[in-house]
């Protein structure tokens, strides 16, 4: 039985190639008021997978020039807009570009192991959110729940308009996780989880918590809630 707890929203992910869309121009329209806590600082990027990275390019160098040299430049403006260190917003399409970009190197990393799935309505991309609020989950859909499963799996991000909000879910076919576990994120448990649900808190308010469904064995599906 899958467990829905409002807190923060796990996702779901299965097997398939990688979707590259075009996202760029679409720059968000900053608001005032934002609270301080909602700033992301510049991400530290995991080590392990920039070797991957950089290993997985330099192996098509010989092999596939064109597309290590693709991948070599969605390396590049991965980490120059993670590590980003100004601006408290940013627009939805430019989210998604760098969840693109880091879905793409990945799936190159972990070739036949990881599918991506994209699903986004064109008129939630101008909408505003903090920066660096969808990386962290795709990050972890990846990391916890795709890669640990034999096979792989596949990982789907929807953005839909619900009229006054647009959602947003990140999901997994992976391992998922025992729901009890859940009250621990509560508490600073799973990586990125925490973080992402106290910005979105201090963003948009207690009612825009994120939401996690799962269970062992049956995947993980994070939603978040943007107002328009």
């Amino acid at each position: 039985m899958v467990i829905t707890v409002v807190l923060a929203v796990v996702s779901v992910v299965s097997t398939a190639a990688a979707i590259r869309f075009s996202l760029r121009g679409r720059a968000a329209t900053p608001s005032e008021g934002v609270p301080a806590e909602v700033e992301a600082r510049p991400a530290q990027i995991s080590p392990h997978f920039t070797y991957n990275a950089l290993n997985t390019i330099a192996e098509l160098i010989r092999s596939e020039p064109a597309e290590a040299r693709e991948l070599l430049q969605d390396f590049a403006d991965f980490t120059r807009y993670s590590s980003r260190v100004s601006g408290r917003l940013t627009s939805l399409a430019e989210e998604l570009q760098n969840v693109d970009r880091y879905l793409t190197i990945a799936g190159a990393v972990h070739r036949g192991q990881l599918g991506v799935q994209l699903k986004i309505a064109p008129e939630v991309l101008a909408v505003v959110l903090p920066f660096l609020i969808l990386q962290p989950l795709v990050e972890n859909a990846v990391t916890h729940g795709v890669r640990p499963k034999p096979g792989g799996g596949t990982v789907r991000v929807t953005a839909v308009d619900a009229g006054t909000e647009a959602m947003v879910s990140v999901e997994d076919d992976g391992v998922g996780m025992d729901p009890t576990r859940l009250a621990d994120l509560r508490d600073g448990g799973r990586t990125g989880l925490t973080t992402v649900n106290e910005r979105m808190r201090a963003a948009f308010g207690p009612g825009y918590a994120l939401v996690v469904e799962t269970a062992e064995g049956a995947g993980t599906k994070v939603t978040l809630r943007f107002p328009k």
